[in-house]
């Protein structure tokens, strides 16, 4: 009978980095602070924008300016991930729609009618 020594680890865990060292943990928590750090100044400046314009009332910017100005300010930034989620809500805004059609289909057996009510008909169809 053989014993295995080898532990069995999860398919995924390769791409994982072992914390081997107090120092490495240490980095790994400073990154994290400076992380949230950085998350909170931005949710604060979002709370200042909000009411900043809540107080413009009628004259505050719509949406797409906005939108725009987030979209300046993550390119000043450089945050791709964030100039990548608002230039693609701006393209839906900004592409043009397309225009929508309906189509109304009847159908009508000209056997079922008279000479008088098929040209009606004729007529109605023409006219549209």
């Amino acid at each position: 009978m053989a014993i295995e020594t080898e532990k069995k680890h999860h398919p995924g865990s390769e791409n994982l980095k072992s914390i081997t060292s107090t120092e490495m943990a240490n980095e790994y928590r400073l990154r994290g602070l400076e992380v949230r750090r950085k998350n909170k100044e931005k949710r604060e400046l979002a709370k200042q924008t909000i009411v900043a314009m809540r107080e413009l009332g009628d004259e505050a910017p719509d949406a797409l300016e906005a939108l725009k100005y987030v979209l300046v300010q993550a390119m000043e930034e450089g945050d791709t991930e964030n100039i990548v989620k608002v230039a693609s809500i701006l393209a839906e805004y900004q592409a043009p729609k397309l225009s929508r059609q309906d189509v109304t289909q009847t159908n009508i057996d000209a056997a079922d009618l008279t000479d008088e009510e098929l040209e009606e008909e004729l007529q109605k169809l023409t006219l549209q």
